[in-house]
């Protein structure tokens, strides 16, 4: 779902599709998936759920303190400041 948030085509991009997708992935997994919290943040914002998104990121982040992982940290920090600054 993130491609369709993401596409550089952006006729193909589908934001309504790609929340449905991550909203899928989320609940099909026992425990959280950061990867998956983060894409559904994207969409959540992309389709103006802004504050949905917040809440969203920063359970990723929270996971993130328990399992530290730098590189996906930073983007996830990224995605976060993006949705505070209304980018």
């Amino acid at each position: 779902s993130d491609n369709l948030l993401k596409c550089p085509i952006p006729e193909l991009r589908n934001p309504p599709e790609a929340l449905r997708l991550a909203n899928r992935a989320v609940a099909s997994v026992k425990s959280p998936n950061v990867f998956f919290l983060d894409t559904l943040a994207n969409a959540q914002y992309a389709n103006g759920q802004k504050e949905e998104a917040i809440a969203t990121v920063k359970e990723a982040l929270a996971l993130l303190e328990k399992r530290p992982m730098p590189a996906l940290k930073a983007e996830v920090e990224g995605s976060l400041r993006r949705f505070l600054s209304n980018q």
